[in-house]
Protein backbone atom coordinates (compact mmCIF):
# COMPACT_ATOMS: atom_id res chain seq x y z
CA UNK A 1 0.00 0.00 0.00
CA UNK A 2 2.62 2.37 0.37
CA UNK A 3 4.38 1.50 -2.76
CA UNK A 4 1.09 2.79 -4.19
CA UNK A 5 0.99 6.27 -2.88
CA UNK A 6 4.44 6.95 -4.00
CA UNK A 7 3.91 6.32 -7.26
CA UNK A 8 0.32 8.70 -7.45
CA UNK A 9 2.44 11.02 -5.73
CA UNK A 10 5.14 11.44 -8.35
CA UNK A 11 2.17 11.31 -11.14
CA UNK A 12 0.49 14.54 -10.21
CA UNK A 13 3.35 17.07 -10.83
CA UNK A 14 3.78 15.79 -13.97
CA UNK A 15 -0.07 16.83 -14.71
CA UNK A 16 0.56 19.91 -13.24
CA UNK A 17 3.31 21.23 -15.44
CA UNK A 18 1.02 19.85 -18.90
CA UNK A 19 -1.60 21.57 -17.85
CA UNK A 20 0.70 25.16 -17.31
CA UNK A 21 2.16 24.71 -20.38
CA UNK A 22 -0.67 24.44 -22.24
CA UNK A 23 -2.05 26.95 -20.75
CA UNK A 24 0.92 29.29 -21.88
CA UNK A 25 0.92 28.29 -25.51
CA UNK A 26 -2.59 28.98 -26.25
CA UNK A 27 -2.20 32.74 -24.36
CA UNK A 28 0.56 33.36 -27.00
CA UNK A 29 -1.68 32.29 -29.78
CA UNK A 30 -4.11 34.64 -28.92
CA UNK A 31 -1.74 37.27 -28.23
CA UNK A 32 -0.54 36.63 -32.22
CA UNK A 33 -3.61 36.64 -33.47
CA UNK A 34 -4.44 40.32 -31.89
CA UNK A 35 -1.35 41.33 -32.82
CA UNK A 36 -2.07 40.74 -36.64
CA UNK A 37 -5.61 41.63 -36.50
CA UNK A 38 -4.05 45.07 -35.11
CA UNK A 39 -1.71 45.16 -38.16
CA UNK A 40 -4.77 44.14 -40.77
CA UNK A 41 -6.80 46.77 -39.24
CA UNK A 42 -4.61 49.34 -38.60
CA UNK A 43 -3.46 49.11 -42.52
CA UNK A 44 -7.13 48.57 -44.31
CA UNK A 45 -8.22 50.95 -42.22
CA UNK A 46 -7.93 53.95 -45.10
CA UNK A 47 -6.80 51.79 -47.58
CA UNK A 48 -8.16 48.74 -50.21
CA UNK A 49 -6.98 45.62 -49.46
CA UNK A 50 -7.10 43.11 -52.31
CA UNK A 51 -7.20 39.45 -51.69
CA UNK A 52 -8.29 36.02 -53.90
CA UNK A 53 -12.14 35.77 -54.54
CA UNK A 54 -11.68 32.08 -54.51
CA UNK A 55 -9.14 29.98 -55.26
CA UNK A 56 -5.74 31.31 -55.81
CA UNK A 57 -4.71 29.22 -58.68
CA UNK A 58 -4.83 31.13 -61.98
CA UNK A 59 -7.11 30.12 -64.42
CA UNK A 60 -6.09 29.41 -68.71
CA UNK A 61 -8.63 29.43 -70.91
CA UNK A 62 -8.33 28.01 -74.50
CA UNK A 63 -6.39 24.94 -74.50
CA UNK A 64 -4.93 22.93 -76.23
CA UNK A 65 -3.23 25.67 -77.70
CA UNK A 66 -1.61 25.81 -80.64
CA UNK A 67 1.63 28.19 -82.03
CA UNK A 68 -0.27 31.31 -83.10
CA UNK A 69 -3.37 31.10 -80.66
CA UNK A 70 -4.39 33.37 -78.16
CA UNK A 71 -5.19 32.42 -74.76
CA UNK A 72 -6.89 33.93 -71.98
CA UNK A 73 -5.14 34.19 -68.40
CA UNK A 74 -7.65 35.35 -65.68
CA UNK A 75 -8.08 34.89 -61.43
CA UNK A 76 -10.98 36.23 -59.27
CA UNK A 77 -10.06 39.38 -57.16
CA UNK A 78 -11.80 41.21 -54.30
CA UNK A 79 -11.51 44.46 -52.12
CA UNK A 80 -11.79 43.14 -48.65
CA UNK A 81 -10.46 47.01 -47.51
CA UNK A 82 -12.57 50.00 -46.77
CA UNK A 83 -12.02 51.94 -50.02
CA UNK A 84 -11.91 51.66 -53.71
CA UNK A 85 -8.47 50.77 -55.75
CA UNK A 86 -7.45 49.92 -59.29
CA UNK A 87 -5.70 47.18 -60.22
CA UNK A 88 -3.37 45.49 -62.87
CA UNK A 89 -2.83 41.67 -63.89
CA UNK A 90 1.21 40.87 -65.34
CA UNK A 91 2.43 38.21 -66.73
CA UNK A 92 5.59 37.08 -68.13
CA UNK A 93 7.34 34.32 -70.39
CA UNK A 94 10.09 33.32 -68.67
CA UNK A 95 11.54 31.96 -72.05
CA UNK A 96 11.15 34.83 -74.42
CA UNK A 97 10.58 37.44 -71.32
CA UNK A 98 7.59 38.77 -73.33
CA UNK A 99 5.05 40.33 -71.36
CA UNK A 100 1.48 41.23 -71.17
CA UNK A 101 -0.52 43.34 -68.95
CA UNK A 102 -4.33 43.46 -68.64
CA UNK A 103 -6.47 46.51 -68.57
CA UNK A 104 -6.61 48.69 -65.02
CA UNK A 105 -9.73 47.34 -63.67
CA UNK A 106 -11.38 49.54 -60.37
CA UNK A 107 -12.87 47.71 -57.51
CA UNK A 108 -14.98 49.11 -55.02
CA UNK A 109 -14.59 47.85 -51.21
CA UNK A 110 -16.40 44.51 -50.95
CA UNK A 111 -16.60 43.94 -54.75
CA UNK A 112 -15.41 41.19 -56.44
CA UNK A 113 -13.85 41.53 -60.52
CA UNK A 114 -12.12 39.24 -62.58
CA UNK A 115 -8.49 40.41 -63.77
CA UNK A 116 -7.58 38.36 -66.76
CA UNK A 117 -4.97 38.99 -69.57
CA UNK A 118 -4.93 37.86 -73.02
CA UNK A 119 -1.81 36.36 -74.42
CA UNK A 120 -0.30 35.47 -78.29
CA UNK A 121 1.60 31.79 -77.99
CA UNK A 122 4.63 32.26 -80.06
CA UNK A 123 7.34 29.54 -78.62
CA UNK A 124 6.85 25.89 -79.10
CA UNK A 125 6.74 23.38 -76.35
CA UNK A 126 6.46 23.85 -72.68
CA UNK A 127 6.08 27.59 -71.63
CA UNK A 128 6.76 29.17 -68.06
CA UNK A 129 4.94 32.35 -66.97
CA UNK A 130 5.18 34.35 -64.03
CA UNK A 131 1.91 36.26 -62.93
CA UNK A 132 1.47 39.10 -60.43
CA UNK A 133 -0.84 42.07 -59.59
CA UNK A 134 -0.10 45.75 -58.48
CA UNK A 135 -2.03 48.71 -57.46
CA UNK A 136 -0.96 52.02 -56.92
CA UNK A 137 -3.83 53.08 -54.39
CA UNK A 138 -4.31 49.56 -52.05
CA UNK A 139 -2.88 46.69 -50.40
CA UNK A 140 -2.16 43.55 -52.41
CA UNK A 141 -1.95 40.03 -50.82
CA UNK A 142 1.06 37.84 -51.24
CA UNK A 143 -0.87 35.23 -52.55
CA UNK A 144 -1.93 37.05 -55.76
CA UNK A 145 1.34 35.68 -57.59
CA UNK A 146 2.74 32.76 -58.87
CA UNK A 147 3.73 30.85 -61.16
CA UNK A 148 1.99 28.67 -64.46
CA UNK A 149 2.66 26.26 -67.41
CA UNK A 150 1.13 25.96 -70.68
CA UNK A 151 1.90 23.13 -73.75
CA UNK A 152 2.10 24.89 -77.26
CA UNK A 153 1.50 22.42 -80.15
CA UNK A 154 2.54 23.32 -83.53
CA UNK A 155 -0.25 25.25 -85.81
CA UNK A 156 -2.53 23.20 -87.80
CA UNK A 157 -2.44 22.31 -91.38
CA UNK A 158 -5.33 23.79 -93.71
CA UNK A 159 -5.10 22.80 -97.99
CA UNK A 160 -7.65 23.54 -100.19
CA UNK A 161 -7.64 21.77 -104.04
CA UNK A 162 -10.07 22.15 -106.97
CA UNK A 163 -10.79 18.73 -107.93
CA UNK A 164 -13.09 19.24 -111.23
CA UNK A 165 -14.91 21.91 -112.83
CA UNK A 166 -17.62 21.83 -115.71
CA UNK A 167 -18.84 24.73 -117.50
CA UNK A 168 -22.02 24.59 -119.86
CA UNK A 169 -23.90 26.73 -121.44
CA UNK A 170 -26.92 25.29 -119.65
CA UNK A 171 -25.90 24.33 -116.05
CA UNK A 172 -23.33 27.58 -115.38
CA UNK A 173 -19.81 26.64 -113.81
CA UNK A 174 -19.82 23.59 -111.43
CA UNK A 175 -16.73 23.38 -109.76
CA UNK A 176 -15.84 20.75 -107.23
CA UNK A 177 -13.26 21.49 -104.38
CA UNK A 178 -11.59 19.44 -101.31
CA UNK A 179 -10.64 21.19 -97.99
CA UNK A 180 -8.23 19.28 -95.09
CA UNK A 181 -8.12 20.30 -91.71
CA UNK A 182 -5.38 19.03 -89.43
CA UNK A 183 -6.53 17.27 -86.09
CA UNK A 184 -7.40 19.88 -83.28
CA UNK A 185 -9.64 22.55 -82.69
CA UNK A 186 -12.49 23.60 -85.24
CA UNK A 187 -11.21 26.91 -87.39
CA UNK A 188 -12.81 29.87 -88.51
CA UNK A 189 -11.66 30.77 -92.28
CA UNK A 190 -12.66 33.16 -95.34
CA UNK A 191 -13.17 31.35 -98.51
CA UNK A 192 -12.14 33.72 -101.54
CA UNK A 193 -13.21 33.06 -105.05
CA UNK A 194 -11.15 35.28 -107.22
CA UNK A 195 -11.28 35.48 -111.02
CA UNK A 196 -9.01 36.86 -113.54
CA UNK A 197 -10.06 38.44 -117.38
CA UNK A 198 -6.78 39.98 -119.18
CA UNK A 199 -5.16 42.25 -116.65
CA UNK A 200 -7.49 42.55 -114.13
CA UNK A 201 -8.56 40.75 -110.73
CA UNK A 202 -11.68 40.67 -108.72
CA UNK A 203 -13.59 38.68 -105.69
CA UNK A 204 -16.81 36.92 -106.99
CA UNK A 205 -17.60 35.58 -103.70
CA UNK A 206 -16.24 35.64 -100.38
CA UNK A 207 -17.77 33.26 -97.59
CA UNK A 208 -16.84 33.17 -93.46
CA UNK A 209 -16.89 29.56 -92.76
CA UNK A 210 -15.77 27.24 -90.25
CA UNK A 211 -13.70 24.23 -90.66
CA UNK A 212 -13.76 20.53 -89.02
CA UNK A 213 -10.82 18.40 -88.69
CA UNK A 214 -10.50 16.57 -91.52
CA UNK A 215 -11.48 16.01 -95.74
CA UNK A 216 -14.53 17.70 -96.98
CA UNK A 217 -15.74 17.67 -100.34
CA UNK A 218 -17.85 20.23 -101.57
CA UNK A 219 -19.34 21.97 -104.79
CA UNK A 220 -20.01 25.81 -105.78
CA UNK A 221 -22.11 26.81 -108.75
CA UNK A 222 -20.65 30.06 -109.96
CA UNK A 223 -23.80 30.87 -113.02
CA UNK A 224 -21.98 32.56 -116.15
CA UNK A 225 -18.72 34.27 -114.73
CA UNK A 226 -16.72 36.34 -117.32
CA UNK A 227 -13.19 35.07 -116.60
CA UNK A 228 -10.29 33.38 -118.28
CA UNK A 229 -8.83 32.03 -115.00
CA UNK A 230 -10.41 31.24 -111.11
CA UNK A 231 -8.36 30.93 -107.89
CA UNK A 232 -9.76 29.63 -104.54
CA UNK A 233 -8.21 30.56 -101.23
CA UNK A 234 -8.54 29.96 -97.51
CA UNK A 235 -7.26 32.81 -95.34
CA UNK A 236 -7.64 31.91 -91.63
CA UNK A 237 -9.90 34.03 -89.79
CA UNK A 238 -8.05 34.63 -86.02
CA UNK A 239 -4.83 32.21 -86.01
CA UNK A 240 -2.41 31.04 -87.64
CA UNK A 241 -1.79 28.79 -89.85
CA UNK A 242 1.14 26.05 -90.71
CA UNK A 243 3.94 27.01 -92.84
CA UNK A 244 3.44 23.65 -94.59
CA UNK A 245 -0.46 24.34 -95.65
CA UNK A 246 -1.32 24.57 -99.05
CA UNK A 247 -4.13 27.34 -98.48
CA UNK A 248 -4.87 28.23 -102.24
CA UNK A 249 -5.77 26.31 -105.41
CA UNK A 250 -6.25 27.74 -109.27
CA UNK A 251 -7.18 26.60 -112.35
CA UNK A 252 -7.43 27.79 -115.85
CA UNK A 253 -11.25 27.65 -117.68
CA UNK A 254 -12.40 27.55 -120.69
CA UNK A 255 -15.00 29.58 -121.89
CA UNK A 256 -18.26 27.19 -123.47
CA UNK A 257 -19.52 28.05 -126.97
CA UNK A 258 -21.89 26.55 -129.74
CA UNK A 259 -20.37 27.00 -133.16
CA UNK A 260 -23.70 25.67 -135.08
CA UNK A 261 -23.46 24.64 -138.69
CA UNK A 262 -27.34 24.27 -140.82
CA UNK A 263 -27.95 22.80 -144.30
CA UNK A 264 -30.83 22.36 -146.44
CA UNK A 265 -30.58 18.81 -147.77
CA UNK A 266 -33.92 18.67 -150.16
CA UNK A 267 -36.95 20.02 -150.35
CA UNK A 268 -40.55 17.84 -151.21
CA UNK A 269 -41.54 18.11 -153.48
CA UNK A 270 -38.52 19.30 -155.75
CA UNK A 271 -40.93 21.43 -157.44
CA UNK A 272 -43.96 22.24 -155.20
CA UNK A 273 -47.32 24.17 -156.30
CA UNK A 274 -48.38 27.76 -155.03
CA UNK A 275 -50.61 26.97 -151.68
CA UNK A 276 -49.66 23.73 -150.77
CA UNK A 277 -47.66 21.67 -148.57
CA UNK A 278 -43.67 20.98 -148.74
CA UNK A 279 -41.19 19.23 -146.46
CA UNK A 280 -37.52 20.79 -146.12
CA UNK A 281 -35.03 17.96 -144.75
CA UNK A 282 -32.58 19.72 -143.03
CA UNK A 283 -28.90 18.94 -140.90
CA UNK A 284 -27.53 20.78 -137.86
CA UNK A 285 -24.41 19.86 -136.38
CA UNK A 286 -22.45 21.40 -133.30
CA UNK A 287 -18.44 21.99 -133.49
CA UNK A 288 -18.50 24.05 -130.60
CA UNK A 289 -17.24 22.95 -126.59
CA UNK A 290 -20.73 22.92 -125.36
CA UNK A 291 -24.19 21.62 -125.73
CA UNK A 292 -26.54 23.61 -126.96
CA UNK A 293 -29.86 24.30 -125.00
CA UNK A 294 -33.55 24.30 -126.68
CA UNK A 295 -33.11 25.97 -130.08
CA UNK A 296 -35.02 27.26 -133.12
CA UNK A 297 -34.73 26.88 -136.76
CA UNK A 298 -36.39 29.36 -139.04
CA UNK A 299 -37.32 29.15 -142.68
CA UNK A 300 -37.40 32.60 -143.50
CA UNK A 301 -38.17 34.15 -147.46
CA UNK A 302 -35.26 36.04 -148.66
CA UNK A 303 -37.19 38.98 -150.63
CA UNK A 304 -40.21 39.64 -148.39
CA UNK A 305 -38.64 38.64 -144.85
CA UNK A 306 -41.74 36.59 -143.99
CA UNK A 307 -41.02 33.90 -141.49
CA UNK A 308 -42.37 30.74 -143.54
CA UNK A 309 -42.62 28.24 -140.73
CA UNK A 310 -40.67 27.74 -137.58
CA UNK A 311 -39.44 24.87 -135.06
CA UNK A 312 -38.19 23.93 -131.76
CA UNK A 313 -34.36 21.96 -131.77
CA UNK A 314 -33.69 19.65 -128.58
CA UNK A 315 -30.46 20.04 -127.23
CA UNK A 316 -27.18 19.14 -129.18
CA UNK A 317 -23.87 17.93 -127.66
CA UNK A 318 -20.76 19.15 -128.79
CA UNK A 319 -19.42 17.24 -131.23
CA UNK A 320 -23.25 15.89 -132.57
CA UNK A 321 -25.59 16.66 -134.95
CA UNK A 322 -28.87 16.50 -135.97
CA UNK A 323 -31.29 15.92 -139.06
CA UNK A 324 -35.06 16.53 -139.07
CA UNK A 325 -37.83 17.89 -141.70
CA UNK A 326 -39.56 21.39 -140.97
CA UNK A 327 -42.95 22.14 -143.12
CA UNK A 328 -43.93 24.94 -144.84
CA UNK A 329 -47.51 24.78 -144.94
CA UNK A 330 -48.39 27.64 -147.76
CA UNK A 331 -45.89 27.00 -150.54
CA UNK A 332 -45.34 30.88 -151.86
CA UNK A 333 -46.84 32.18 -155.19
CA UNK A 334 -43.48 32.48 -157.42
CA UNK A 335 -41.88 30.91 -159.87
CA UNK A 336 -38.72 31.04 -158.05
CA UNK A 337 -38.84 30.64 -154.14
CA UNK A 338 -35.16 31.79 -152.62
CA UNK A 339 -35.31 31.18 -149.06
CA UNK A 340 -33.02 30.61 -146.17
CA UNK A 341 -32.57 28.37 -142.81
CA UNK A 342 -31.66 30.07 -139.99
CA UNK A 343 -30.26 27.76 -137.11
CA UNK A 344 -30.54 30.01 -133.23
CA UNK A 345 -28.91 28.97 -130.39
CA UNK A 346 -28.58 30.36 -127.25
CA UNK A 347 -25.14 31.10 -125.56
CA UNK A 348 -23.89 32.30 -122.59
CA UNK A 349 -22.92 35.72 -123.55
CA UNK A 350 -24.34 36.23 -126.46
CA UNK A 351 -26.91 34.09 -129.43
CA UNK A 352 -25.00 31.78 -132.18
CA UNK A 353 -26.95 31.64 -135.43
CA UNK A 354 -26.18 29.88 -138.80
CA UNK A 355 -28.08 30.38 -142.44
CA UNK A 356 -28.46 28.29 -145.05
CA UNK A 357 -29.74 29.66 -148.26
CA UNK A 358 -31.50 27.54 -150.69
CA UNK A 359 -33.48 28.10 -154.08
CA UNK A 360 -36.49 26.14 -155.77
CA UNK A 361 -38.02 26.43 -158.94
CA UNK A 362 -42.07 26.16 -158.47
CA UNK A 363 -44.49 23.95 -160.57
CA UNK A 364 -46.69 26.16 -162.20
CA UNK A 365 -50.08 25.25 -163.29
CA UNK A 366 -51.80 25.90 -166.76
CA UNK A 367 -54.69 27.91 -167.00
CA UNK A 368 -57.70 26.71 -168.70
CA UNK A 369 -59.05 29.38 -170.92
CA UNK A 370 -62.87 30.62 -170.32
CA UNK A 371 -63.88 32.68 -172.83
CA UNK A 372 -66.11 35.42 -171.78
CA UNK A 373 -68.38 35.84 -174.64
CA UNK A 374 -70.16 33.32 -176.59
CA UNK A 375 -68.21 31.76 -179.30
CA UNK A 376 -70.62 32.07 -182.13
CA UNK A 377 -71.06 35.75 -181.79
CA UNK A 378 -66.54 35.42 -181.24
CA UNK A 379 -66.07 33.54 -184.47
CA UNK A 380 -68.88 36.06 -186.76
CA UNK A 381 -66.94 39.25 -185.21
CA UNK A 382 -63.10 37.67 -185.99
CA UNK A 383 -64.59 36.82 -189.83
CA UNK A 384 -65.79 40.35 -190.47
CA UNK A 385 -62.81 41.56 -189.28
CA UNK A 386 -60.72 39.99 -190.96
CA UNK A 387 -62.49 40.95 -194.08
CA UNK A 388 -62.42 44.41 -193.50
CA UNK A 389 -58.61 44.17 -193.09
CA UNK A 390 -58.20 42.34 -195.94
CA UNK A 391 -60.29 44.84 -197.84
CA UNK A 392 -58.24 47.42 -196.64
CA UNK A 393 -55.06 46.10 -197.11
CA UNK A 394 -55.85 45.57 -201.15
CA UNK A 395 -57.19 49.33 -201.15
CA UNK A 396 -54.18 50.55 -199.76
CA UNK A 397 -51.68 48.29 -202.18
CA UNK A 398 -53.39 49.66 -204.95
CA UNK A 399 -53.01 53.02 -203.79
CA UNK A 400 -49.28 52.42 -202.29
CA UNK A 401 -47.82 51.08 -206.15
CA UNK A 402 -48.84 53.89 -207.92
CA UNK A 403 -46.28 55.44 -210.04
CA UNK A 404 -45.24 58.88 -207.63
CA UNK A 405 -45.34 62.31 -209.05
CA UNK A 406 -42.38 64.11 -209.71
CA UNK A 407 -41.69 67.28 -207.93
CA UNK A 408 -38.94 70.13 -207.89
CA UNK A 409 -37.82 67.86 -204.92
CA UNK A 410 -37.35 64.76 -206.66
CA UNK A 411 -39.11 61.35 -206.57
CA UNK A 412 -41.24 60.41 -203.74
CA UNK A 413 -39.81 57.43 -202.04
CA UNK A 414 -42.11 54.46 -202.43
CA UNK A 415 -44.10 51.95 -200.26
CA UNK A 416 -41.38 49.02 -200.07
CA UNK A 417 -38.15 51.46 -199.96
CA UNK A 418 -39.91 53.00 -196.62
CA UNK A 419 -40.74 49.24 -195.33
CA UNK A 420 -37.36 48.46 -195.65
CA UNK A 421 -35.73 51.52 -194.24
CA UNK A 422 -37.88 51.04 -191.00
CA UNK A 423 -37.08 47.08 -190.62
CA UNK A 424 -33.29 48.25 -191.17
CA UNK A 425 -33.55 50.36 -187.35
CA UNK A 426 -35.48 48.24 -185.49
CA UNK A 427 -34.12 46.23 -183.19
CA UNK A 428 -34.96 43.14 -181.15
CA UNK A 429 -35.44 42.75 -177.35
CA UNK A 430 -36.62 40.47 -174.95
CA UNK A 431 -39.44 41.28 -172.02
CA UNK A 432 -37.91 40.85 -168.39
CA UNK A 433 -40.97 39.28 -167.21
CA UNK A 434 -42.06 37.06 -169.31
CA UNK A 435 -38.72 36.37 -171.45
CA UNK A 436 -40.48 37.17 -174.96
CA UNK A 437 -38.82 38.57 -177.98
CA UNK A 438 -40.10 41.97 -179.25
CA UNK A 439 -39.00 44.40 -182.02
CA UNK A 440 -39.03 48.02 -180.67
CA UNK A 441 -37.38 51.25 -182.96
CA UNK A 442 -33.71 51.55 -181.95
CA UNK A 443 -34.11 55.17 -180.78
CA UNK A 444 -37.65 54.52 -178.52
CA UNK A 445 -37.14 55.51 -175.07
CA UNK A 446 -40.49 55.53 -173.45
CA UNK A 447 -42.64 52.50 -172.13
CA UNK A 448 -43.19 49.39 -173.84
CA UNK A 449 -45.67 47.21 -173.11
CA UNK A 450 -45.35 43.68 -173.88
CA UNK A 451 -48.30 42.13 -176.08
CA UNK A 452 -47.85 38.55 -174.47
CA UNK A 453 -47.51 39.34 -170.28
CA UNK A 454 -49.21 42.94 -170.83
CA UNK A 455 -46.78 44.34 -169.08
CA UNK A 456 -44.80 47.69 -169.15
CA UNK A 457 -40.88 48.25 -168.39
CA UNK A 458 -38.38 50.66 -169.75
CA UNK A 459 -35.93 49.75 -171.92
CA UNK A 460 -33.45 52.14 -172.01
CA UNK A 461 -33.52 52.24 -167.53
CA UNK A 462 -33.62 48.44 -167.45
CA UNK A 463 -30.29 48.32 -170.17
CA UNK A 464 -28.45 50.99 -167.63
CA UNK A 465 -29.18 48.94 -164.77
CA UNK A 466 -28.10 45.84 -165.91
CA UNK A 467 -24.61 47.62 -166.34
CA UNK A 468 -24.45 49.11 -163.30
CA UNK A 469 -25.07 45.25 -161.30
CA UNK A 470 -22.49 44.42 -163.77
CA UNK A 471 -20.16 47.14 -162.75
CA UNK A 472 -20.82 46.17 -159.05
CA UNK A 473 -20.58 42.48 -159.00
CA UNK A 474 -16.90 43.32 -161.31
CA UNK A 475 -15.28 45.54 -158.12
CA UNK A 476 -16.82 43.68 -155.21
CA UNK A 477 -14.31 41.37 -153.34
CA UNK A 478 -15.46 38.54 -151.58
CA UNK A 479 -13.35 36.14 -149.58
CA UNK A 480 -12.91 32.27 -151.14
CA UNK A 481 -12.27 29.10 -149.08
CA UNK A 482 -11.49 26.21 -150.87
CA UNK A 483 -11.04 22.25 -149.83
CA UNK A 484 -11.55 18.66 -151.34
CA UNK A 485 -13.66 17.69 -147.97
CA UNK A 486 -16.91 18.82 -146.67
CA UNK A 487 -14.79 21.23 -143.74
CA UNK A 488 -12.77 24.30 -144.84
CA UNK A 489 -11.38 26.99 -142.59
CA UNK A 490 -12.92 30.35 -142.35
CA UNK A 491 -10.59 32.54 -144.56
CA UNK A 492 -10.58 35.04 -141.60
CA UNK A 493 -10.37 33.63 -138.38
CA UNK A 494 -9.22 29.93 -139.85
CA UNK A 495 -12.65 28.60 -138.02
CA UNK A 496 -13.07 25.07 -139.16
CA UNK A 497 -16.75 24.95 -141.10
CA UNK A 498 -19.12 22.21 -142.83
CA UNK A 499 -20.38 23.07 -146.14
CA UNK A 500 -20.85 20.00 -147.97
CA UNK A 501 -18.42 19.55 -151.35
CA UNK A 502 -21.63 18.63 -153.49
CA UNK A 503 -23.22 21.82 -152.77
CA UNK A 504 -20.55 24.26 -153.82
CA UNK A 505 -20.02 26.67 -155.28
CA UNK A 506 -22.23 28.77 -152.56
CA UNK A 507 -22.11 31.73 -150.39
CA UNK A 508 -21.28 31.14 -146.65
CA UNK A 509 -21.04 33.19 -143.79
CA UNK A 510 -18.55 32.16 -140.39
CA UNK A 511 -20.52 32.17 -137.21
CA UNK A 512 -17.45 32.95 -135.30
CA UNK A 513 -16.62 36.23 -136.62
CA UNK A 514 -19.69 36.57 -139.11
CA UNK A 515 -17.74 36.72 -142.49
CA UNK A 516 -19.15 36.23 -145.72
CA UNK A 517 -16.97 34.24 -148.49
CA UNK A 518 -17.70 32.04 -151.30
CA UNK A 519 -16.95 28.31 -150.46
CA UNK A 520 -15.60 26.48 -153.62
CA UNK A 521 -13.81 23.06 -154.56
CA UNK A 522 -9.81 22.61 -154.83
CA UNK A 523 -7.23 22.68 -152.83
Amino acid sequence: MRESKINSGNFFPVIIILALSAFILSNNNHIELNITSEKYYSQSNNNAYFDSAGTEKIAITGEPIYFGDTFKTSILVSNQGNNSGNLILFIENNQSKEQFQSQSEFISSGSSKEMFVVSTASNLGKNVFNWWIISENGIVNESLSGQFEINVLDSQIVDISIDSLEWSISDGLEIEYSTFLSPGKNREVIFDIIGYLENSKFTLQSINSQLDPGIRKMSINLGQPQIEFIEFNLAPDGWKSNINSSNHSAIEVTYPHVSPISSIEKVSPSNPLKGTTAIVDFSLENIGNSGSTNSIIRIQHLSTNQILSEQSIPPIAPGNSYSGTIEIADWPDEKIVDFKLIWTVGSAREYESSESIYSVESFVEEEEFQSPVDISSLAIGIISGISLVLASRLIWGTISVRTPHTSDTGLRETRVSRKKKEEEIKIEIQCPFCEQILRVPADHNGQIKCPSCTKQFNHKQLEESKDEDKKNNETTDIPISRSNEDLLDCPQCNQKLRVPIDRRPVNSRCPVCKTEFLADKGD
